[in-house]
């Protein structure tokens, strides 16, 4: 860093950890980490999301707009 005695080269680097330190909760490591946008997350729990679809055929088929109710087969 600037200005500092290049001769201490362990003081500078815990004097930039110290101004470099903050906290991420474990969510948004994994966000960052795995480099992850909503999309991404979301796509994640893709097998729960086709369970839920599924179920919504089976439990309401008048609202599977798309045709693919369960509990008729294929239209």
């Amino acid at each position: 860093m600037p200005g500092e005695n290049s001769s201490e080269p362990n003081h500078q680097k815990r004097r930039w950890e110290e101004l470099c330190k903050f906290k991420v909760d474990g969510f948004r490591k994994h966000w960052l980490v795995n480099g992850l946008d909503d999309i991404e997350l979301t796509l994640q729990k893709d097998d729960l999301i086709a369970e839920y679809e599924k179920r919504g055929s089976i439990e309401g088929p008048w609202l599977d707009v798309l045709g693919t109710s369960a509990s008729t087969g294929s239209q």
